[in-house]
């Protein structure tokens, strides 16, 4: 499966939603960042720092690594995440802003036919695909439930 943008658009598609994350999360008060929903779940600090592990795998796909560090990396957070509350928000920004300058500058120096082929011989999606799902519709998503932590509309 492919999606139908250029790699330009891609670029652009990226860049604007992670622009409208930045907007509404990159300077929220630590105390809203960091607050556990009162019935448990992810504060708007743990989504940032999910998404901060999403771009990291993304980064290694495009670099032609496998990812499974970050997929390890991923987990090990995950799992510290339910053990005990954390990161703060605002370490969880600068994770995700720096992670998000390294992939922005590695698919610019990406040729548009490594775009179009699947990442690994065992997936039938582009990279493509992959990095639309996981960044632009990822940080749709999680900036909706990161809202309603913050008593924000949709």
């Amino acid at each position: 499966m492919d999606v139908p943008i250029t790699k330009y658009e891609l670029l652009v598609s990226i860049d604007d939603a992670f622009a409208a994350l930045a907007r509404e999360l990159g300077a929220v008060e630590a105390e809203a960042g960091d607050a556990a929903p009162p019935g448990g779940g992810w504060s708007v600090a743990d989504h940032l720092a999910h998404l901060a592990g999403w771009e990291a795998l993304e980064l290694a796909r495009v670099e032609g690594r496998s990812g499974a560090l970050e997929v390890l990396a991923m987990q090990v957070e995950s799992l510290r995440r339910r053990v005990r509350r954390g990161p703060c928000a605002r370490a969880a920004w600068n994770r995700l802003e720096e992670a998000h300058r390294r992939l922005l500058r590695a698919v610019w120096d990406l040729p548009e036919g490594a775009l179009r082929r699947p990442w690994h011989p065992a997936r039938s999606f582009t990279l493509a695909a992959e990095l639309a799902t996981n960044t632009f519709e990822h940080y749709r998503h999680h900036l909706a439930r990161s809202r309603e932590l913050l008593g924000r509309p949709s």
